[in-house]
């Protein structure tokens, strides 16, 4: 759905009015069309063989119906151990947490491992108990036909954006460079003087990139489009492309509280867990994804604070309005706020994650979590960011970054049409990815919209 996030990027450029409110309902109604039972997408496998021999038709039953239909009819699926059906397994149908864990781990039917993947069905010794655990966990989890697509288009979507507003963003910064070369080309003279001029009044589109990755969070967190989530992000997004000047303002200020109420949960969940480690373990455990949920917050400051040139310049035109007013104490403080809270990410991942893998200390088996590169480019810009010294550069590139790291370590679109235990990694990648993506709109916002006084960069400014 953060496709539909996406779309309104381009209808807010190109629609005004009742166009774009209709559009804005338009992507409403598809945020709330419930999730269809088929999945069809993607439905064709030309090793139907293998797949059926390595004993796919037991632990990954529902998408080898769709992907290879007819080649698990007809099976036999017998326990060949009695404690398969033992009572204190409960009904096969009934996916617990602890049942659901079982699965994931490859003992979906004792504490021993009754049961083995191989090439060869017959070792699979709980067919009769394990066929319907794994069909009734792939049937929850599985993605519907509409999100799947849109899972698909989402990453293509992100990376255009991201190289739409960095290509604009460097020709502005090329401009007076290249103005006196295209002396020859008077009408490419023209052109750039305008998109300058264009960046000048309402920027280089990086504003709405970023407000759209950071809506599209809230729709992509929750990995099943959370009709809830979904609704209020758009709303505060078509607020946002409106610069808050809409007939729904109530609506929409209840929306942004649902947001808020959202990301204050998860900081406490996070802030919770680290203090019931301390307590009962002994142990100061964070984690990469519990520190990206904290700058998440920071993320969802900017999100507030920050609004398109434009639109400021249209509030200084106001009566009343003071036009060299500078910001407020609290304007700043928020940006300050936002700055720390997001390189506390860049902070964690930049030290603590990436000695982790230098050490070898790698997850079984090896996921995004464990990709070094990412981690030492953070550690690179980590600090200059902290201390505010070009922090535009940083930004950006730090931005870069999050985004190349979502689209190769975490590609949770191609994980949703393997087996259970891949299913269950697809929710965890799919989290990542969109974690990532919303700091990198948040780094992109806090590039357009400076990072405020306290900085480095103000110093030095107001030294010379």
């Amino acid at each position: 759905m953060a496709t539909g996030v996406a779309t309104g990027v381009r209808l807010g450029a190109s629609l005004d009015g009742a166009s774009r409110s209709g559009a804005m309902r338009v992507l409403l109604i598809l945020a709330l069309i419930p999730p269809a039972t088929a999945r069809h997408w993607f439905s064709t496998s030309t090793e139907c063989d293998e797949r059926r021999n390595a004993g796919e038709c037991v632990v990954n039953p529902y998408v080898m119906d769709q992907q290879c239909a007819g080649w698990c009819a007809g099976l036999p699926l017998v326990d060949a151990l009695p404690e398969c059906a033992s009572p204190e397994l409960g009904s096969p149908f009934t996916l617990s947490r602890a049942r659901l864990q079982a699965i994931r781990t490859g003992k979906c039917c004792m504490e021993q491992t009754c049961w083995q993947r191989g090439n060869d069905m017959a070792i699979h010794q709980c067919n009769a108990t394990c066929e319907p655990i794994f069909r009734a966990a792939e049937e929850a989890m599985a993605p519907s036909n509409f999100e799947q697509l849109v899972d698909t288009i989402v990453p293509v979507v992100v990376a255009l954006a991201l190289i739409v507003v960095m290509a604009r963003h460097l020709v502005a910064a090329a401009s007076p460079r290249l103005l006196p070369k295209l002396y020859t080309a008077p009408s490419l003279q023209v052109a750039l003087v305008k998109e300058v001029e264009r960046q000048e009044r309402a920027g280089s589109g990086a504003i709405p990139v970023g407000q759209a990755m950071i809506c599209g969070y809230y729709i992509l967190e929750e990995g099943s489009m959370d009709p809830v989530l979904t609704a209020a992000a758009l709303l505060v997004f078509y607020s946002k492309l409106r610069s808050g000047r809409t007939r729904i303002a109530a609506l929409t200020r209840v929306a942004l509280g649902v947001l808020v109420l959202y990301s204050v949960g998860e900081t406490v969940t996070v802030v919770l867990n680290v203090v019931l480690a301390y307590l009962f373990r002994g142990e100061l455990f964070i984690n990469e994804l519990m520190s990206k949920k904290l700058a998440i917050g920071g993320v969802l400051v900017l999100l507030v604070k920050v609004e398109r040139p434009d639109a400021v310049d249209a509030a200084k035109a106001l009566p009343g309005a003071d036009a060299g007013a500078p910001r407020s104490l609290a304007h700043e403080l928020t940006l300050l706020a936002a700055r720390l809270l997001t390189a506390m990410l860049f902070a964690h991942v930049g030290f603590f994650e990436c000695a982790r893998v230098l050490r070898g200390q790698l997850h079984e088996p090896p996921d995004g979590h464990d990709h070094l590169w990412p981690k030492l480019a953070e550690l690179l810009f980590v600090l200059p960011y902290v201390v505010g010294l070009r922090t535009g550069v940083c930004s950006q590139c730090l931005a870069i970054v999050l985004v190349m790291e979502a689209l190769t370590a975490w590609p949770y679109w191609a994980e949703q049409v393997h087996d259970v235990p891949t299913l269950f990694h697809s929710r965890h990648s799919k989290d990542h990815f969109a974690t990532n993506v919303a700091v990198a709109g948040g780094l992109l916002l806090l590039q357009q919209n400076g990072a405020g006084k306290y900085t480095l960069d103000a110093w030095l400014k107001k030294k010379d």
